[in-house]
């Protein structure tokens, strides 16, 4: 598990958890969960974290020289579109 926690005034306002597995040919990262509070909801500070942590992920990645397979879950939400390039998933 991985993931941030945004401060603002030493009070948390934002979280995101991630799960990481790391195989022999790439590294998967599954935006898991995350909450925001609602009083600095006007702030975006759910899109500083997925700044904060997709480009963490994407340097982890370049240093070990694996490609990155970043995902966050359903793409049932508008924001998703800003930061993820929709690749399907297939069931085996």
């Amino acid at each position: 598990m991985t993931g941030s926690v945004l401060l603002r005034h030493e009070q948390p306002i934002a979280i995101q958890i991630l799960y990481r597995v790391e195989a022999p040919g790439w590294i998967s990262l599954e935006y898991i969960n995350g909450g925001v509070d609602p009083q600095s909801s006007a702030l975006s500070p759910g899109s500083v974290l997925s700044f904060v942590n997709t480009q963490a992920a994407w340097e982890d990645a370049r240093t070990r020289g694996k490609p990155l397979r970043y995902s966050f879950g359903r793409a049932d939400r508008e924001y998703k579109d800003r930061w993820c390039h929709r690749v399907p998933a297939y069931q085996i």
